[in-house]
């Protein structure tokens, strides 16, 4: 598999516009191309050579495969919208990333080894992205004022994420093996989030449909869920919980058909 190492040279405090750090920008690009791939700090025009040292894992020095992987080292935590659109291929970020990572993906592999700032996967429409550390709010979301969020794909998440995870979620998958905090799953209207761990309060507001699975303890059920059923057992294609769960149906305020199973309720 090709391979393009980013070495960050220095820490940036200033936020860096990333949407060109994609594996699609260098199919067929040879290292001194990639250098020339621009970047933005603020209003003004840089290049990926003035931050980064790059280096190639291949002998050609030049990228053809469709599976090619990027390799970020460093700390990405003010760089906004790596990943941007992509279609294909990898980036793996060892280190922290910055806001709206994997924002509008369509395709292929984001793995970072660190923690990810808010709006990862925003509007994300396919591909995968795993996080093995932390995430802050909107996980899966939308921009303020627009309710499409995250609509194909998953993001899997093995720490914790703060509040609003899958706000007006239209489907693909949020899977998250630690606690989330207050309104996840707000607006949504299809998809799955499901957590390992516990969630805040009002879980579901203005909820329209999809699933919402707590394992853990949920520190709220709105008074405009009603309780349906109680099962043993659920399955998403290739995703099972095992329960007991009590199942709500919600948010009746919007009419909504969206169902959560909560594995331990209050106390």
């Amino acid at each position: 598999m090709p391979v393009i190492v980013l070495q960050l040279k220095y820490n940036i405090a200033t936020f860096i516009h990333a949407e060109n750090i994609i594996p699609d920008k260098i199919i067929g690009k040879d290292v001194l191309e990639i250098k020339e791939i621009p970047l933005f700090i603020g209003s003004t025009e840089t290049t990926i050579g003035e931050l980064f040292n790059v280096k190639s894992e291949k002998q050609s020095d030049i990228i053809h495969d469709s599976e090619n992987k990027i390799i970020l080292e460093g700390n990405f935590e003010n760089f906004k919208r790596i990943g941007y659109k992509m279609k294909q291929g990898i980036i793996e970020i060892r280190g922290n990333s910055g806001m709206y990572t994997g924002e509008k993906m369509l395709g292929g592999r984001i793995e970072i080894f660190g923690n990810t700032d808010s709006w990862l996967g925003l509007g994300m429409k396919g591909g995968t992205i795993e996080v093995h550390g932390n995430a802050q709010d909107f996980v899966g979301g939308s921009y303020r004022g627009e309710l499409k969020g995250m609509s194909g794909g998953t993001i899997i998440i093995h720490g914790s994420a703060g509040n609003e995870v899958g706000y007006a979620l239209t489907g693909g998958k949020i899977i998250i093996k630690g606690d989330i905090g207050d309104f996840a799953g707000v607006h949504m209207k299809d998809g799955i989030i499901a957590v390992d761990g516990s969630c805040g309060k009002r879980c579901g507001t203005f909820m329209k449909g999809g699933h919402i699975i707590i394992m853990g303890k949920c520190e709220e059920i709105l008074p405009s869920f009603k309780k349906i059923e109680s099962v043993k057992k659920i399955k998403f294609d290739d995703l099972t919980f095992n329960g007991p769960f009590d199942v709500y149906e919600g948010d009746k305020t919007e009419n909504g058909m969206g169902r959560l199973y909560v594995r331990n309720n209050i106390g």
